[in-house]
C-alpha cells in the first residue's frame, strides 16, 4: 500500500513495510532496480562535492553512488540498480537514502520506487542427493544435470531456479519474493 509522505527533503510515495521474520533461509543478495524518471548528468554529478560518485565513462557507462559501502548503479537514463542487499526492509530503506542525498540534484517527486528484481538465497537439506538418478525419477520435470558443464542440477520453475548440488547444498535465485523460496524449499524437499 502506497501512501504520500512529506519529509524535509521532499514528498515522496511510501510503501508500508513487509516485515519478515519468519525466513528460514538466508538471503545472500537481492538486486532491486527503478528509476528517476529522468535524465542524470552523471559527469557534473560526479564533481559534486558532499556526493561519492564514481563515473568513468571510458570504462563503464554507468555511474556508481556510494551510500552505507554500497554501490548504486546510476544510468544516464534515469536508471538505477541497488545490489549487494540482505534484507528485504533494506530496498526501502536504501532507497529513501537514495532520496536523501539527490534531492538537492534532482526532482524526487519524479521518482519510482525500485522493484525487487532477483532474490538469491541458501539452504543446507542436511543430507547427500544423488543427482544423478533425479532427472530420470521426475522426466516431467525441468531438471537438466550435465556434470561436465556445472557440478549441480539446475531446476527450473515458474518461482525460480533451484540449484543443488549432491552435498545437499542449494541455492535458489530469480526468485521475485521469500514466498517463493519457501516454496521451492517444500517442493525440492518433497521430491528428493
Amino acid at each position: 500500500m502506497k501512501k504520500l509522505v512529506w519529509q524535509w527533503w521532499g514528498l515522496y510515495h511510501e510503501e508500508t513495510p513487509i516485515k519478515y521474520k519468519n525466513i528460514s533461509m538466508p538471503i545472500i543478495n537481492i538486486v532491486a532496480s527503478g528509476s528517476f524518471n529522468q535524465n542524470i548528468d552523471l559527469e557534473n554529478l560526479s564533481h559534486t562535492s558532499g556526493l561519492e560518485i564514481i563515473y568513468n565513462p571510458k570504462k563503464y557507462h554507468g555511474g556508481y553512488l556510494i551510500i552505507e559501502k554500497r554501490k548504486v548503479t546510476l544510468y544516464k537514463s534515469g536508471k538505477y540498480i541497488l545490489t549487494g542487499l540482505k534484507q528485504i526492509e533494506d530496498v526501502d530503506r536504501v532507497y529513501t537514502l537514495i532520496s536523501r542525498t539527490l534531492f538537492p540534484f534532482m526532482d524526487i517527486s519524479r521518482f519510482s520506487p525500485p522493484k525487487i528484481q532477483n532474490i538469491v538465497m541458501v539452504e543446507n537439506l542436511g543430507k547427500k542427493v544423488n543427482l544423478i538418478s533425479l532427472p530420470q525419477e521426475h522426466p516431467e520435470l525441468k531438471i537438466q544435470y550435465e556434470p561436465e558443464q556445472f557440478p549441480g542440477l539446475v531446476c527450473r520453475r515458474n518461482e525460480g531456479t533451484i540449484l543443488l548440488f549432491s552435498t545437499g547444498k542449494m541455492v535458489l535465485t530469480g526468485l521475485k519474493n521469500i514466498e517463493d523460496g519457501e516454496m521451492l524449499k517444500e517442493f525440492i524437499s518433497g521430491i528428493i
